[in-house]
């Protein structure tokens, strides 16, 4: 019989499992600009962690009939947008893939949560603090007061504010977009001239 090896022991013992992986571009791009091993990287940083972990400590956590999933998604799930098209739509995927997950293990006291945020600041979102923008022990904080709550969240009252724009119609959403769509453009431009420089 082969020995267990270290990895299998641990997903025996885990009890709290964060999904909190995540890789984002250097600068946003037009999907056909962006280097072909970074898409390919984004996707799979992003989806199949996820995916594998929560798979590899489900079993006992079955057995036990209790533990907890957090899976970070991010708020650009909610909307399409453009420049951060592979980006957004692996965040799309975790937020299906959790809500799924809870519907098959809805009979069993597995807490199972998505949370969206926006921005934080952090190494990967290089934003300053604001009042949008939290540092991560403060987003922390408030996000764990909503587990075992809440299936889905942003995790804090700011970003929630900002996700209420998400429920105006469609043809206004597209409309804001286009704005946020022209700063994206406006970055990528200089971000390529910089790095044209660069090779010089």
């Amino acid at each position: 019989m082969p020995k267990e090896c270290f990895c299998t022991k641990i997903f025996q013992i885990i009890k709290i499992l964060v999904n909190n992986v995540g890789l984002a571009y250097e600068s946003a791009d037009m999907l056909h600009k962006v280097d072909l091993q970074i898409n390919a990287d984004i996707v799979i940083v992003n989806t199949v962690g996820v995916s594998v972990l929560t798979a590899a400590v489900l079993p006992q956590m079955v057995k036990r009939n209790a533990g907890i999933i957090i899976n970070i998604s991010s708020g650009t799930a909610y909307m399409k947008i453009p420049y951060l098209s592979i980006y957004s739509s692996t965040k799309a995927y975790i937020n299906h893939f959790t809500n799924i997950l809870r519907a098959e293990y809805s009979n069993t006291n597995i807490v199972i949560q998505t949370i969206c945020p926006f921005y934080v600041k952090t190494n990967m979102s290089k934003v300053e603090e604001s009042f949008f923008s939290l540092i991560p022990k403060n987003f922390v904080r408030s996000a764990l007061k909503t587990v075992g709550i809440i299936d889905e969240t942003t995790g804090c009252i700011q970003h929630q504010i900002q996700a209420a724009a998400f429920g105006l119609p469609q043809f206004i959403q597209d409309f804001l977009m286009k704005f946020q769509t022209k700063v994206f453009a406006k970055k990528a431009a200089a971000f390529q001239r910089e790095k044209a420089a660069k090779m010089k």
